[in-house]
């Protein structure tokens, strides 16, 4: 494989890979081609995320993206909006390295800055606009408010976040329903059942999503007014105002 083909991912062809998933060099390796064929509306909210942005926050010039992972989305945001600048965190530096190479490759490299950074353990920089796709669920759920709340804290009066989270269906009936047509979707989009299955048990306790009810409940307690822009079986992403 030559160093420009998108890296496909395999990784999970190996059954005994059963976790705890974590954000390793092997992943980071194939991470866009793992998010592209694991989230079926991600082309989708990729393409919203500027659209969002003109009209609910046209002023914003200082973007956070928490859990960047390789900066696609601060590097298509950077692209298409001039005079904005962005950092962008996450706790895997091999991501931060791909996100790092993705904006000198892309061209924005002097607007953007990637660091390995947690953002339960230090205080957030100040932001027009924070972004945090399919981030939260990664944090143990015990924390999820406080990390809110600190959002809320470094926005302006103004401020905004885009959030993007895996969800577990209102009603449980639905919930064999929905992860069955899911799984599907996923393997029309190459993935083996035995791959499948593997990732779901290695992604098993470590990624912990909560219904859309629950999300909500939390981003009103950390005083955002927040709104659905998208759901997708088990995705959902919302749009918060800060109050």
């Amino acid at each position: 494989m030559t160093h420009h083909q998108p890296s496909v991912d395999r990784l999970f062809e190996d059954p005994s890979r059963t976790g705890p998933f974590t954000f390793d060099a092997d992943v980071a390796m194939v991470f866009d081609n793992m998010i592209e064929r694991s989230v079926p509306c991600y082309h989708q909210i990729q393409h919203l995320m500027p659209h969002l942005i003109r009209c609910a926050a046209p002023h914003a010039n200082r973007f956070l993206d928490l859990g960047c992972s390789t900066g696609s989305t601060l590097c298509q945001l950077a692209s298409i909006f001039p005079t904005i600048t962005g950092i962008g965190w996450d706790t895997s530096p091999e991501l931060v390295q791909r996100a790092i190479q993705k904006a000198q490759h892309e061209g924005v490299s002097t607007r953007l800055t990637f660091e390995q950074a947690d953002m339960t353990q230090i205080p957030l920089p100040n932001a027009d606009v924070i972004i945090a796709c399919l981030a939260l669920q990664f944090i143990p759920p015990a924390q999820r408010l406080a990390v809110l709340h600190a959002m809320h804290h470094v926005l302006p009066s103004n401020g905004l976040v885009i959030v993007v989270e895996k969800t577990i269906p209102y009603h449980e009936t639905n919930q064999a329903i929905f992860e069955s047509i899911y799984h599907q979707v996923k393997e029309e989009n190459g993935y083996s059942k035995v791959e499948i299955a593997t990732k779901k048990k290695a992604l098993d306790g470590v990624l912990i999503p909560l219904t859309g009810q629950q999300n909500e409940a939390l981003f009103e307690t950390a005083g955002f007014k927040s709104e659905r822009f998208l759901t997708w079986m088990v995705f959902s992403g919302w749009l918060l105002h800060k109050q």
